[in-house]
């Protein structure tokens, strides 16, 4: 009889723990691993930087005059000239010769044609004939200083005369519009007091 009971006992002892340890084991498992599932990586963030472009050069800001020989020398034409340089109004022609590469810069559209010889430059790449270019504006921009000096004063006065006509002009605009808006507000009363009148005389 005792033996009976002990029995018992220890099979529905490994029962239980079976039962438990099959059903709150497998649900607490079932749920760490889900919540440790990983997830894919978000490529949005990954396409973001972009390392090349931190080098990239800004463009001008709009009413500068960029500071490279070239468009240095372009400008100083311009303010020479009146007006800006038509294309073959400033031609560059570069020279190989013992290793080194020598720009000429020739200005046609002035009243006396210039031809400028820059500086030469080491080796005959593409960057060392640009380098070149540059030498012989630079030289060039040099060379008409004076006379780009005694055209400022007037290049100047001209440009504020036109600003000056477009504030007068902006201004007329502004009143011309004002006395239209008034106009408009007048017949707009005109026809108010003539409906008004007009309801009165009907009753």
């Amino acid at each position: 009889m005792l033996a009976t009971m002990l029995l018992t006992a220890i099979m529905g002892g490994k029962g239980g723990g079976n039962s438990w340890g099959t059903g709150a084991g497998q649900k607490i498992g079932t749920g760490a691993n889900k919540s440790k599932i990983a997830q894919p990586p978000n490529k949005k963030n990954n396409n973001k930087q972009n390392p090349a472009g931190e080098n990239r050069k800004s463009p001008p800001a709009k009413g500068t005059v960029p500071s490279d020989p070239k468009s240095l020398l372009n400008n100083g034409v311009m303010i020479i000239k009146g007006s800006p340089p038509a294309k073959g109004d400033i031609v560059y022609t570069v020279e190989e010769a013992g290793g080194e590469v020598t720009a000429t810069v020739s200005i046609t559209c002035l009243d006396e044609q210039h031809e400028v010889k820059g500086s030469p430059v080491t080796g005959n790449s593409k960057a060392n004939k640009k380098e070149a270019e540059q030498n012989a504006a630079e030289a060039a921009t040099a060379k008409l200083q004076d006379a780009i000096d005694a055209k400022e004063p007037e290049r100047l006065a001209k440009r504020k005369d036109k600003e000056d006509k477009r504030e007068e002009n902006r201004k007329i605009a502004q009143s011309h519009a004002a006395d239209a808006a008034a106009a408009g507000h007048d017949k707009r009363e005109e026809n108010t007091k003539k409906a008004k009148v007009a309801k009165k005389a009907k009753v």
